[in-house]
């Protein structure tokens, strides 16, 4: 289930305009008649949708509309930055919105469309989970909105710092008990800087192997270990610090040998070649 937040627009040039609009912003993409956007980093993403009335009214007058469909069962992290992105477009394009319910025409207000989507969407998830073959994981919305927080600087702190270091993205990591913890990443030969609140890290090491082609060269894969993060700290020398308000670790040089002999017994590694 969706909500669908649609802004009329007064002739087909305003629909140009718009397509141009969104061809220059950061993390949109066009696959035919909608629009995409796609965070990688956040993992926020939404479809905007041209004519979603259809071609005409009634009376057979063309709709000329731009809608935007935000899909329910999502973290409160989403509609933030979605939000965000349809008030940009808003003061872009000054227009009213249809109201799904009352079907008449309203300002934008951020934080009430917020709080309607909220309330709605807080409905959506405990049917989710109530459903007796919910399989999902879940974590708690502190740990969901310091993850967003984290990733959402990760591009720009890390420009900032000055400094030859992977700022590391936060995922969530399903375990045995159906919770999902906070895992961030590190590869043996980045140094690294991960917020405090991980509870895992992915530890990359490169392997080589023999490649089966006839020339028999040396290719290389990276594996990944899932470890936790008491045994990172126990076998590697931080520095703490503080990056966007959030206490962090921060290593000096790649992973410690130390800590790969740790590791080397504790999970079969996952292979990314």
């Amino acid at each position: 289930m969706s909500s669908l937040l649609t802004f009329p627009q007064p002739d087909l040039s305003a629909l140009e305009r718009v397509r141009e609009y969104f061809r220059s912003r950061t993390n949109y993409s066009f696959e035919g008649s909608y629009i995409i956007y796609d965070n990688d980093v956040t993992g926020c993403s939404f479809t905007i949708e041209f004519n979603p009335f259809g071609d005409a009214d009634e009376e057979g007058n063309p709709n000329h509309a731009i809608g935007f469909i935000l899909n329910y069962n999502r973290s409160k992290t989403f509609i933030r930055e979605a939000i965000a992105e349809v008030s940009a477009f808003n003061k872009g394009f000054p227009g009213k919105f249809v109201n799904e319910e009352t079907e008449n025409l309203e300002n934008f207000g951020a934080e009430r469309y917020f709080a309607n989507w909220s309330r709605a969407n807080d409905k959506f998830v405990r049917d989710f989970i109530a459903r007796p073959d919910c399989e999902e994981a879940f974590a708690p919305s502190a740990a969901i909105e310091s993850a967003w927080a984290w990733n959402a600087a990760c591009d720009t702190q890390m420009e900032a710092l000055e400094e030859d270091v992977f700022i590391a993205p936060v995922s969530r990591l399903r375990t045995v008990t159906s919770s999902a913890v906070p895992c961030g990443l590190w590869t043996e030969t980045i140094p690294a800087i991960f917020p405090s609140f991980v509870e895992r890290l992915a530890i990359g090491t490169s392997s080589k192997y023999q490649s089966s082609s006839q020339n028999q060269s040396t290719d290389s894969h990276t594996i990944f270990r899932i470890v936790p993060i008491e045994i990172v700290l126990a076998n590697t020398d931080f520095e703490k610090r503080t990056v966007s308000s959030i206490p962090t670790y921060a290593t000096s040089d790649e992973v410690p040998a130390s800590l790969l002999k740790a590791i080397e017994f504790i999970t079969p590694g996952l292979s990314n070649g």
